[in-house]
């Protein structure tokens, strides 16, 4: 797992890449490292949100994590707007047309570059 950052004080920003997946095999077997890759950012955004469908299901049973990767924004103050938990996961990134920032590169016009978080 390698953890990529561009945060700044006004907005959080993380890219977590992930090289594999375990796969168990079948009953009593080792698990097999299996790489993964997507042939496009659709099939990429439908397994973001199959885990995610996945997580909010799972999110208020006893012991579960997945309630971490959910949050409530600040409340808003235009009127209308519906204050309702948001995942931490932005899914609107595997739309079309979105490219993927390159390590040490910024956004056109900022000045924050996407670097390697050495927080931990």
């Amino acid at each position: 797992v390698i953890e990529l950052e561009s945060s700044t004080p006004k907005k959080f920003s993380k890219h977590v890449l992930v090289q594999r997946l375990q796969v168990p095999s079948g009953e009593g077997s080792p698990t097999i490292h299996q790489s993964l890759a997507f042939a496009n950012n659709a099939q990429a955004g439908a397994f973001v949100s199959e885990l995610l469908a996945y997580a909010r299901a799972k999110r208020d049973e006893p012991g579960s994590v997945s309630g971490g990767l959910f949050l409530r924004p600040p409340p808003s103050s235009v009127e209308g707007r519906e204050d309702r938990e948001v995942s931490l996961i932005d899914e609107s990134v595997y739309s079309r047309n979105r490219c993927f920032r390159l390590l040490f590169q910024s956004k056109f016009g900022k000045n924050v570059a996407l670097g390697l978080d050495d927080s931990e």
